[in-house]
């Protein structure tokens, strides 16, 4: 126990939660933190009157003495048992290639992300959707596909902007494929073709972005500063690395290197102005 000092201002709180049973104190001075009764449960008090009073100590100011009493939120928290994925990425072509040209893929497809003569196509199982036009070429483009088992629901993004939906797209149950071809994602390949171009932060996260945090994801500088979206970032390859390496470095969740294969170029990408909000009040 701490006595109380003269001339010493202090401040405390106090909490019932009658649903709860739960009732806390808690004490503070000026400068720091005194006590904390902790959660105190008590079934036997349902309710009653706030008041002050003063015992064996004269002269006790009161001020700012606030009552609040808070109607009870009936809510429950309802788990959907989502398996949810998006994948971010950017990229730049020179030209539309009339072939396929995976972008995240596995060998027979039963995930992936491709063009095809400009048109962006993702595929889950037997299911695909495709942009309702072609992305321009010498420019850097911001691709999302997002799958959303909660809404039934498949979505390219172009530039933050919705560019083709799938509905009615039940999930696939993942555990069933076992063969290296179905379980190994490639990057820029699938079993046949290759992709020609650039590439750059490359993200999967095992959640849907929501509408309204697609603008954000595009303009993020790097997902390992935001919690928010870190937290489920799975793989994050920033391409930050330089000609030569064998590895792509992962600054997601999983820390799975990538295997490079063949001679890629690791070039400059200046699309960070446009990418970045650098003007009050993002900067």
């Amino acid at each position: 126990m701490t006595r109380w000092s003269n001339y010493t201002s202090y401040k405390w709180f106090l909490w019932h939660y009658t649903d709860l049973n739960k009732i806390r104190f808690q004490l503070y001075d000026v400068n720091s933190f005194l006590a904390d009764s902790g959660d105190i449960y008590d079934t036997s008090i349902t309710g009653g009157r706030v008041g002050v009073y003063q015992f064996g100590q004269e002269s006790v100011l009161w001020s700012d003495l606030k009552v609040q009493c808070l109607p009870r939120e009936n809510k429950a928290l309802n788990f959907i048992a989502i398996n949810s994925f998006s994948i971010g990425l950017w990229i730049k072509i020179d030209s539309l290639a009339a072939s396929d040209m995976p972008l995240f893929c596995t060998d027979t497809r039963t995930i992936c992300l491709w063009l095809d003569a400009g048109f962006v196509h993702g595929s889950y199982g037997n299911n695909t959707v495709t942009s309702t036009s072609t992305i321009n070429t010498n420019e850097w483009i911001s691709l999302l596909y997002i799958y959303d088992e909660s809404e039934y629901s498949m979505t390219v993004y172009v530039n933050g902007n919705s560019a083709g939906v799938t509905s009615d797209i039940t999930p696939i149950d993942l555990t069933q494929y076992t063969m290296d071809e179905d379980t190994l994602f490639y990057m820029g390949k699938d079993a046949n073709n290759f992709y020609k171009g650039y590439v750059d932060e490359f993200v999967f996260y095992n959640v849907a972005l929501l509408g309204t945090e697609i603008n954000d994801h595009i303009h993020l500088p790097s997902i390992t500063k935001y919690p928010t979206y870190h937290r489920y970032g799975q793989l994050y390859y920033k391409m930050d690395q330089t000609t030569g390496t064998l590895y792509l470095k992962d600054d997601g969740l999983l820390e799975v290197p990538g295997q490079i294969s063949g001679s890629p170029i690791f070039g400059h990408n200046l699309q960070d102005f446009n990418r970045f909000n650098l003007e009050y009040p993002d900067n």
